[in-house]
């Protein structure tokens, strides 16, 4: 099981915010939205990361002591291409808790693909056959409308009105364009009104893997080539629903998230090189990174906001191929190890610093360094951390570059952390401006004349002059004094603390 809590908090939080009893308007009136990527069984993937989400949330709730809840009873919509439809429908349609939906997912993928139904890829006239049997998907899906009490010829849109609202994307392959078949009706006449059998094959119907599908005497095929990522989707979905008319759809979202399913190495499209086949699952993976850029940078504010999220295993699923069900335990490890790695890495770091003043050692702190080092990558490679995780990170990084420095006995090695601790508390400054929270703001400006005031201190030393003499002393004491009373603005915060620091760092400064 993927654990909840190597995930970015800020996600569930934001989530959680409604949950709890927030009265913030956003938070309790804002809409939720999720995105799921296509990706044959890495869809499991997608499913661990839900999973560690919803986790971490319904903890959150039970401290409040308010009941655990399903994804159907947070996100007001759901989204989903070829695999990441099929899990949308059994999340948001079948209304299943993410564990119920592992199940039945694993079961499924087991079913259909353990048994190839065509070992060659080109028929006797040279056209592309289907692998595997279209009619086991069908049952296998048929299983999962049985065991919860659903009849097979259940309309995807029923009538009723449901908690969540789920569309699929599929491909009319008359006119090669993509389409969403919907669980709710939209003001415009829908051409098609397929049952949830049909909705979830016509998502499915992935080229040379499995048989197109009819509804209503047209044709589909899965959407993946040209909404594998379907993030765009949901945006243009949520707008049509909830504000045609101004088409301002940011300020209406409290959270958006979108989950993909790992990033596919070449063994994982190519299958034997068959070229075509393997030209279009490229294209189809170009796509999918293409449309993650744009729409992170649509919602850049909501991203620096902590309100929007992708979630997407970097490493580790290079190998696994769109079929290759046997990969579970793969599968869970990878994503697990992309859940908890970040998370770890800084938990590291602060158990090398948790230490006494007087017991921690040089090389506790390097640990402590080389640990948030590697944290800051993980984040910083991940375009959609907030920007205030990045900046409490560097943050970190700073205060152990300065201990690193004051405890150095080489006068070119503490210049060499002085001057990374001002790299880095300029770094925590830029993302803290991105935040827009002047607090934090402030913080930031404050520790960064703390090391100004260090440098200076560290400068004098290498020059042999006494440091209250130095020219650029008494710069470094106003400004350092200025950002203090700065700070006093603040009401909440423990001014004690940051007096006491101030006075350690301008006690370099000044005659001893």
């Amino acid at each position: 099981m993927a654990s909840a809590h190597g995930l970015d908090a800020q996600s569930e939080t934001t989530l959680g915010r409604s949950q709890t009893g927030s009265d913030h308007t956003l938070d309790n009136t804002g809409s939720c939205l999720l995105s799921l990527d296509g990706g044959g069984v890495r869809g499991l993937s997608t499913l661990y990361i839900l999973q560690g989400i919803m986790n971490r949330l319904n903890y959150m709730r039970e401290q409040a002591a308010l009941r655990p809840r399903k994804p159907c009873e947070i996100f007001d919509l759901i989204g989903g291409t070829s695999t990441g439809g099929l899990i949308a429908i059994m999340l948001g349609r079948l209304e299943m808790s993410v564990e119920e939906c592992i199940t039945a997912y694993t079961k499924m993928m087991k079913h259909v693909f353990e048994k190839k139904a065509n070992h060659s890829f080109i028929s006797i006239l040279g056209g592309v056959k289907p692998r595997f049997s279209s009619k086991a998907l069908e049952n296998a899906i048929l299983q999962v409308l049985k065991e919860r009490g659903i009849r097979i010829d259940e309309k995807f849109e029923n009538g009723t009105r449901l908690r969540c609202k789920v569309f699929v994307c599929t491909k009319f392959q008359k006119t090669n364009t993509t389409t969403r078949l919907r669980s709710y009706r939209i003001p415009a006449v829908s051409d098609f009104n397929p049952t949830i059998l049909e909705a979830a094959l016509a998502t499915s119907a992935a080229p040379t893997y499995f048989s197109d599908v009819a509804i209503e005497g047209s044709r589909f095929v899965d959407g993946a080539l040209g909404a594998n990522n379907p993030a765009l989707e949901v945006e243009e979905e949520a707008t049509d629903l909830w504000c045609e008319e101004t088409g301002n759809l940011q300020p209406l979202v409290k959270c958006f998230i979108s989950v993909g399913t790992g990033h596919a190495g070449i063994r994982s499209v190519s299958d034997k090189g068959l070229k075509h086949l393997l030209e279009t699952l490229q294209k189809e993976a170009s796509e999918t990174e293409s449309t993650n850029q744009k729409f992170l940078g649509r919602w850049r504010n909501h991203v620096e906001q902590g309100r929007c999220f992708r979630f997407n295993v970097d490493h580790g699923l290079d190998n696994v191929g769109l079929a290759e069900f046997e990969e579970q335990d793969l599968l869970r490890a990878a994503t697990s190890t992309y859940l908890q790695k970040r998370a770890e890495l800084i938990s590291l770091g602060n158990t090398h610093l948790k230490l006494p003043p007087n017991r921690i050692t040089r090389h506790d702190l390097l640990n402590a360094q080389q640990n948030f080092s590697q944290a800051l990558n993980y984040l910083k490679n991940n375009p959609s951390t907030p920007p205030k995780q990045v900046s409490r990170l560097c943050h970190r990084l700073m205060e152990t570059s300065i201990r690193l420095s004051m405890i150095a006995r080489e006068s070119t090695e503490r210049k060499q952390h002085a001057d990374q601790g001002r790299e880095y508390a300029e770094k925590a400054l830029d993302n803290a401006r991105k935040c827009e929270d002047d607090c934090m703001v402030a913080q930031a400006e404050f520790m960064l004349a703390c090391v100004g005031a260090w440098k200076v201190y560290v400068a004098a030393r290498m020059s042999r002059v006494e440091p209250s003499t130095y020219p650029k002393r008494e710069g470094a004491e106003v400004l350092l004094e200025q950002r203090l009373e700065e700070l006093g603005q603040f009401p909440h915060l423990d001014m004690e603390v940051y007096e006491a620091q101030a006075r350690k760092y301008l006690g370099y400064l000044r005659p001893r």
